[in-house]
Parts: C-alpha cells; sequence; structure tokens
C-alpha cells in the first residue's frame, strides 16, 4: 500500500520532533552533568513537596544508563508507567501519521484515565508523608 503525500509529510514532522527532542535531551544532559540543572520542579521550590512527577527526569536519564535501581529511587511510578506512556505515544503516533489527528479515544479510556489519576494523587499524598519518605526522590 502507497503511503499518501499527507502521511508522508505528518510521518517526517514526527522523525523531526523526535530529533529535536533527543537534541534537547542531551543538551540537558550535558548541563546537568556540568552542574547546571536545566529542569526542576516549580511545585517542589515553591512548597517543599514532592509532586508526581519530581525525579522523573533522573529516573529516565538513570534507565538510560541502565542503572534500575536507582532509577526506582528517583521516581517509582514513573518507571511503572514508562511502558503504558511508551504504548500510548505509539499509538498516538501511529493515528496521527495514519489519519492526522492525534487520537481517538477508545472505550476503556476513561477508566484507565480515573485509575491512573488516583494512583498518582495517592502516590503524590504518600511520598510526602513521613512513613513513605522512601518514596521521595532521593
Amino acid at each position: 500500500m502507497l503511503l499518501k503525500i499527507a502521511q508522508i509529510h505528518r510521518a517526517v514532522r514526527v522523525i523531526c520532533v523526535f530529533c529535536a527532542l533527543c537534541i534537547l535531551w542531551f543538551v540537558s544532559q550535558a548541563l546537568y552533568e556540568s552542574g547546571i540543572e536545566l529542569f526542576f520542579c516549580i511545585i517542589h521550590k515553591l512548597t517543599g513537596l514532592h509532586c508526581p512527577g519530581c525525579g522523573a527526569m533522573r529516573a529516565f536519564s538513570s534507565l538510560l544508563h541502565l542503572e534500575f535501581r536507582e532509577a526506582f529511587g528517583y521516581n517509582a511510578i514513573f518507571i511503572f508507567a514508562l511502558p503504558i506512556l511508551a504504548a500510548l505515544l505509539v499509538r498516538m503516533t501511529y493515528t496521527y501519521i495514519q489519519e492526522g489527528s492525534a487520537l481517538k479515544p477508545l472505550k476503556w479510556d476513561i477508566p484507565i484515565a480515573v485509575i491512573i489519576s488516583v494512583v498518582v494523587t495517592v502516590f503524590a499524598i504518600m511520598r510526602n508523608m513521613e512513613a513513605f519518605r522512601f518514596l521521595a526522590p532521593k
């Protein structure tokens, strides 16, 4: 099956965005390793509380270096969510290239979104409680 011109243009856009994100990632890693923090959590800076995303960038960096225990210590929920996020990204990319829209809702999207929201909220609360300090980023 031949790709339509519009599909080829959308695929090129996806590749360009991916390349730009890779460049941003490598620049941020170089800056971080030289002591400059490019990404920081505004919630943590303002309140001192750890949001559900605190430590996710460091966890992702640790995963890229195959340091799984360290990645889990930075943000445990991110490690479990990463395969789900990757599958969603693949689905969104495929739908965008084929049809031009980012995503078509499925019948189970709403219940899954509710469950994920509850789990993330509970995680955010627990990682700021003294009894669960091990969930806070190192």
